[in-house]
């Protein structure tokens, strides 16, 4: 057997679980549309940019070096 997408296997192993009476058609779309948003939200979360240890670092000491000078300038 041959498929040219996830998709389709999917269905066809959703289908299968009908036709042997362990689910019904309702539980199969639920099942397919559930597997759907998961596979979404995956993909976003593999894809959303996460900031380095030393990145944070850097923006730490800028900041403390910002408020440092604004504490000298008030002081003057």
């Amino acid at each position: 057997r041959h498929f040219n997408s996830f998709s389709q296997a999917a269905a066809e192993a959703g289908k299968s679980r009908i036709y042997g009476g362990i689910h019904f058609e309702f539980d199969n779309a639920a099942g397919l549309a559930m597997g759907k948003n998961v596979a979404h939200w995956a993909l976003q979360s593999l894809n959303s940019p996460v900031p380095e240890p030393v990145t944070l670092l850097a923006m730490g000491a800028g900041l403390a070096a910002l408020l440092r000078r604004r504490r000298r300038a008030a002081s003057e």
